[in-house]
């Protein structure tokens, strides 16, 4: 779920991360994640947990005047470890990995520009006659020759982690992860030789089209 942030999160470029670990360091944990992506972005995030503090003189808009979630503009930071956003002013947000449930690249429409969008795990918040705990989404708007890149950095870094099922337990992708069937699925060990390679398992590509506009909704099966 989304962690408010006041600072940049901590991180590291890959050659200086490599050069630290070109020999063995005092401690791999004092080492910060390595940072993928960096640059400006406008985030629309709907969600019923989280509200900008202090952003709305910050970058904030709503279209047409709206109670539509506000479109706040800041500075998105992909790190191994989480994806973090932060306003000019005000506080931001930081979200770990294994709570970003899905994010796919979503074409124009008539309501939004191609952006980045995303699905949010609030685990912890189900209620106890609901099955699953409310899904968030976040809406991320980049010039359109920065999407890819941006996907592409968020794809590496997610698949480094296990998502989280609404129990917050880990999934298991593609047969990943502890299964107390493993006996007796021996016979089926070539059923995902056509699987895509690990960094696309359970991201969706540019031809996904979550509905085309802020209000709608993905909600997977």
């Amino acid at each position: 779920m989304l962690e408010p942030i006041t600072a940049p999160p901590p991180s590291i470029s890959r050659e200086a991360h490599a050069e630290l670990t070109s020999s063995t360091p005092a401690s791999f944990a004092d080492i910060p994640p390595v940072l993928y992506w960096e640059d400006d972005a406008d985030v629309v995030v709907e969600s019923g947990s989280w509200t900008w503090g202090g952003a709305s003189g910050a970058g904030a808009s709503s279209a047409n005047g709206s109670n539509a979630s506000p479109r706040v503009s800041g500075r998105l930071y992909v790190t191994e470890a989480a994806v973090s956003f932060l306003p000019p002013s005000g506080t931001g947000f930081t979200l770990p990995f294994p709570a970003l449930t899905l994010h796919a690249l979503t074409p124009a429409s008539a309501d939004a520009p191609a952006h980045l969008y995303c699905q949010i795990d609030e685990g912890g918040q189900a209620d106890d006659e609901e099955e699953y705990a409310p899904l968030s989404e976040m809406r991320v708007f980049v010039p359109a020759d920065k999407l890819e890149g941006l996907f592409a950095a968020l794809s590496a870094c997610s698949a480094l982690h296990d998502s989280v099922l609404p129990n917050g337990e880990p999934s298991s992708f593609f047969g990943f992860g502890d299964d107390d069937d493993d006996d007796e699925d021996d016979d089926d060990d070539g059923a995902f030789d056509d699987a895509e390679d690990e960094a696309e398992g359970g991201r969706v590509r540019s031809d996904f089209h979550s509905g085309g506009g802020p209000g709608a909704r993905y909600r997977p099966y």
